[in-house]
C-alpha cells in the first residue's frame, strides 16, 4: 500500500502550496500525468481541479507546451428593435494604401445589414472613436448595443468612456469565439478582397 502524505491547508488562503507541490516533485507536467504524479505523494480535497488549473497558469508551462484554449460558453443577443439598434463593429488591417488611408472601420447593422466600410489612416483609439461617431453615428445615430471584438481598440480607456458618454452598451465577442461577429467579419473580408482586387494590377 502507497503512502500518502496529507497536506495542511494555508489557514490564510485555503489554498495548498503550489511551490511546495512542484519543488518536491522537481517537473512540470502535463494535467494527466500531474494527476498521477501528485496523486502518489500528495492529497487534498480537489486536487485535480486545483492541479489542472496550475497547469493552465503556470508561463513556463504556456510557452513550452501545446495547451487547449479555454473557450466561453455560446450565449444569445437580443433581437434589435429598430434600425442600427445594434451595430457590429470591426478593423480591417492592412490594405494596399490609398491616399494615406491602410484601414478600414467596418459596421454592420444587425437589423437591416447595411454595411459601411469607412477608410482609416491609422488604427488608434481616438482615431477608431471619432472616424465611427462622424461617419455612423451623425448620420444614423447612437446605437444602443455595439458589439466589436477583442481588439486593444475597442478594449481601451477612452474607448470605454467614449460608448458610456454617449449611451451605448458594448458587448464584446468572447474570446475564440468569431463567430459571434460574423455579419461584420463576413463583411469585412469582402471588403478586403474588393479592395485588394481593385488595388492589383
Amino acid at each position: 500500500m502507497k503512502s500518502v502524505l496529507h497536506v495542511r491547508f494555508d489557514i490564510l488562503t485555503g489554498s495548498v502550496s503550489f511551490r511546495r507541490i512542484y519543488g518536491t516533485l522537481r517537473v512540470h507536467l502535463t494535467w494527466s500525468k500531474g494527476y498521477s504524479k501528485v496523486g502518489d505523494r500528495f492529497l487534498w480535497p480537489d486536487y485535480k481541479k486545483q492541479v489542472a488549473e496550475w497547469n493552465r497558469c503556470c508561463v513556463p508551462c504556456q510557452r513550452g507546451k501545446i495547451q487547449p484554449h479555454t473557450v466561453s460558453p455560446l450565449g444569445t443577443y437580443p433581437v434589435p428593435r429598430h434600425r442600427f439598434d445594434h451595430v457590429h463593429i470591426d478593423l480591417v488591417e492592412p490594405l494596399p494604401p490609398s491616399r494615406g488611408y491602410t484601414y478600414t472601420l467596418t459596421c454592420v447593422d444587425r437589423f437591416s445589414r447595411w454595411p459601411e466600410a469607412i477608410p482609416l489612416k491609422d488604427i488608434k483609439s481616438e482615431t477608431v472613436a471619432f472616424e465611427f461617431y462622424a461617419n455612423c453615428i451623425a448620420r444614423f445615430g447612437f446605437p444602443e448595443r455595439l458589439t466589436p471584438d477583442q481588439g486593444r481598440q475597442f478594449e481601451s480607456r477612452l474607448f470605454r468612456e467614449f460608448a458610456r458618454l454617449l449611451g451605448m452598451k458594448v458587448v464584446h465577442t468572447t474570446p475564440y469565439h468569431p463567430q459571434a461577429n460574423g455579419s461584420v467579419e463576413t463583411q469585412a473580408a469582402k471588403t478586403d478582397r474588393l479592395i485588394v482586387g481593385q488595388a492589383s494590377p
